[in-house]
């Protein structure tokens, strides 16, 4: 007996050979986890803002409207198109490797963090006309700042994916 042709067959297979099934815990993952970024930005910045407060250390108020709001608009998009552009092609092809963990996610994730930390940190401080020693600082207090919430949406992703089952036993741990 032949298989129906007009019926949908019990595994779909995308281009790339890893079943359909397999990789809605990827999209899942992928709908809520860039949103972790610019929450976890406004929280540190308004618990360094209390910490501030609390010490006497003078802070812009303004800042601390202005910020979260950027970080919720124009944060927001720009985690989300870098995470469809660059993190989702990079998790799908280290899901079809079988090398999908969490190593691999925050790894690419303070990668990509630090790559952005350097291409944004050294231009603004040469173009800011900062003294020569000064220069490699740039890109490394950038990192500090951008690195934890990046690592925080990495983590959200990674959680989200093992919680939503689409690995082997083999890579949970």
């Amino acid at each position: 007996m032949t298989d129906n042709p007009y019926s949908t067959p019990r595994q779909l297979l995308a281009s790339d050979g890893v079943p359909l099934d397999q990789r809605r815990p990827l999209w899942r993952a992928y709908w809520f986890a860039p949103a972790a970024a610019p929450i976890a930005f406004v929280v540190l910045l308004f618990v360094v803002g209390a910490c501030c407060t609390a010490l006497g250390i003078a802070i812009n108020p303004a800042s601390f409207v202005v910020l979260p709001v950027v970080a919720m608009t124009a944060g927001m998009l720009i985690c989300y198109l870098v995470a469809g552009c660059i993190g989702m092609p990079i998790a799908f092809q280290l899901k079809k490797r079988d090398k999908l963990n969490g190593f691999t996610v925050h790894a690419a994730a303070f990668g990509w963090s630090s790559f952005v930390a350097l291409v944004v940190g050294l231009p603004a401080a040469l173009y800011g006309g900062a003294p020569w020693y000064q220069v490699p600082l740039a890109p490394l207090i950038l990192l500090l700042v951008v690195a934890p919430p990046v690592l925080v949406s990495g983590t959200a992703f990674w959680w989200l994916v093992k919680r939503g089952g689409g690995l082997s036993v083999n890579q949970t741990r």
